[in-house]
Order: C-alpha cells, then sequence, then structure tokens
C-alpha cells in the first residue's frame, strides 16, 4: 500500500516538473515572439526593456492574485446569544480537547524518561509487526 501510494507520489512529482520545464520553455519563446514583434516599431534595446517591463508586470499581478487566493478568510462576524454560545458542541469539544491536551502535556512533561521509553516501544512494535503497521495505516489512511 505504501509502494503504491510512493509510486502516485512520484509519478505526480516527475509530472508536475515537466509541466513547470514546458511552461518556462512556453514563456520563454511568448517573451521572444513579443521582442520580435516589438522590433518592427522599436529600437532593439527599447524592444528588450518593454518585453522585460511585460514580464515583470505580469509576475507582479501573479504574485498579487496568489496573495488574494491565499488571503485567510474572515470570519462572519455574526452576534450570538451568551446561552447558545455556551452550549455547542463545537466550543464545547475545543473547550474539553484544550484542557485534555494541557493536561497531558504536563503528564509527558513531568515524566520524561517513561513517555521516552513508551513512545521507542511503540516505533519498535509498528516496525517489527507488519500486521499492527497494516492496522494503523487502516486506520489513517482511507481506502
Amino acid at each position: 500500500m505504501i509502494e503504491r501510494l510512493i509510486a502516485r507520489l512520484a509519478v505526480a512529482a516527475a509530472a508536475l516538473l515537466l509541466a513547470m520545464l514546458l511552461v518556462v520553455a512556453a514563456l520563454g519563446f511568448l517573451a521572444y515572439g513579443t521582442y520580435l514583434a516589438l522590433l518592427g516599431s522599436l529600437s532593439p534595446p527599447l524592444a528588450a526593456l518593454a518585453t522585460g517591463a511585460g514580464a515583470l508586470f505580469a509576475a507582479f499581478l501573479i504574485v498579487a492574485a496568489a496573495r488574494v487566493a491565499t488571503r485567510p478568510a474572515r470570519a462572519a462576524a455574526r452576534r450570538r446569544d451568551g446561552a447558545e454560545d455556551g452550549f455547542s458542541p463545537e466550543r464545547l469539544a475545543g473547550e474539553i480537547g484544550g484542557k485534555l491536551g494541557a493536561q497531558l502535556g504536563g503528564v509527558t512533561r513531568s515524566h520524561k524518561g517513561p513517555v521516552l521509553a513508551a513512545s521507542l516501544l511503540a516505533g519498535v512494535a509498528v516496525g517489527a509487526s507488519p500486521k499492527l503497521r497494516g492496522l494503523l495505516l487502516g486506520l489513517l489512511l482511507p481506502r
């Protein structure tokens, strides 16, 4: 199962690399075509300057569009009742998880040796037992 996942990842990475190389080549030809088209009306240095400025402007537009697309969405400000907010399942689950995480963090910080030993034993068990490894992978990876 892991071998198939790694093979799919390798194929996807190779395809992405090939696509990026083709895009770079296409942009080079596009820039050279723009330069040749501008040679009819401008001197060669001005045509090169105009082509470079156009490429920089296109890069600026791409970066600006990426920043807008990756900006975190702002949560809609809604006014809620205090009673509704206190009993929402999401909030309660978050509070319980936060308290449980803080308690577990305190226990692991105060018992570093046993926690390290348990982690090492769990790693050895998962590495040595194919059935246990398969069970954990079945829980983590959807089929």
